[in-house]
């Protein structure tokens, strides 16, 4: 799903938190929408070099993102509250602590949630049945955890991989792979500011974008991901089908709460 479709999605779902934590007695300020470069995830390679220019690895987006959660006018709010109410809003926006749902994932690990909460209660009333969409999500999002090591390993992601390495040596980089790179930033940030740490970011990942182009990995490794990850699709494709028709679900639904909040947006924040 496009990324504009995901944001809308979250859009919608903030508005029906809003709404029912002030259903229950509370206040709740509906968050900025997040910058649609934050959105972007990259695998094994970044391979857009205009967004590695502009951004780096993230570190500014990452920045600005614990910038606004400290000045979140909802936490100052819940600090505000005394013991008795802080602990009622807790429970309005998280649900019992004893009502919890589980998924096991493909790599065998277990994830849960609380039910009940504003939260769940949004994405149900956006996906038409929150367990169901929990559970396929969660699959879908952790698939990719049961085949990855058998596409880093396969002879022709690391020939290209060597591509790339050979190019980034070029550009300077003693790296054998992207995630060297990025096993080594945060040492190379530490104690950087911002600024200088913005203009490392950007230099090691516009070579490793540049570099990408010359091994083409990131097109290796997706050709190789729908090969190695096909069983795995086979076997999970119940939940597969469930996640694509939910989030239609939830996009189509997006679309009306969001047209019909926005008209008021100002004054109900």
């Amino acid at each position: 799903m496009a990324d504009a479709d995901l944001a809308l999605i979250e859009q919608a779902e903030q508005v029906l938190v809003k709404q029912c934590v002030e259903g229950q007695g509370f206040k709740y300020w509906l968050p900025k929408p997040s910058p649609a470069g934050e959105r972007r995830k990259f695998g094994y390679v970044i391979d857009d070099l205009a967004w590695a220019r502009e951004h780096g690895y993230g570190g500014e987006l990452r920045r600005k993102r614990e910038l606004a959660r400290k000045t979140d006018p909802n936490l100052s709010y819940r600090a505000g509250l005394s013991p008795e109410r802080r602990a009622a809003f807790g429970a309005v926006m998280a649900g019992a602590q004893n009502s919890v749902l589980s998924v096991e994932l493909p790599n065998g690990l277990t994830v849960k949630t609380t039910r009940g909460g504003c939260f769940t209660e949004a994405q149900h009333a956006l996906y038409g049945d929150f367990p169901a969409w929990f559970r396929a999500s969660r699959i879908a999002d952790n698939l990719s955890s049961v085949y990855v090591a058998r596409v880093v390993a396969d002879p022709r992601f690391t020939a290209a991989l060597r591509v790339w390495a050979a190019c980034a040596r070029e550009a300077g980089l003693p790296y054998g792979s992207p995630q060297e790179i990025r096993a080594g930033l945060p040492a190379l940030l530490n104690g950087k500011n911002p600024a200088n740490a913005h203009e490392l970011e950007v230099r090691l990942a516009t070579a490793e974008a540049t570099c990408e182009r010359r091994s083409a990995l990131a097109q290796t490794g997706r050709d190789l991901s729908r090969e190695h990850g096909a069983e795995a699709r086979r076997e999970y494709a119940g939940e597969l089908e469930t996640y694509r028709r939910l989030q239609a679900v939830a996009l189509s639904r997006a679309r009306v709460i969001v047209n019909q909040h926005s008209p008021t947006r100002g004054a109900q924040q």
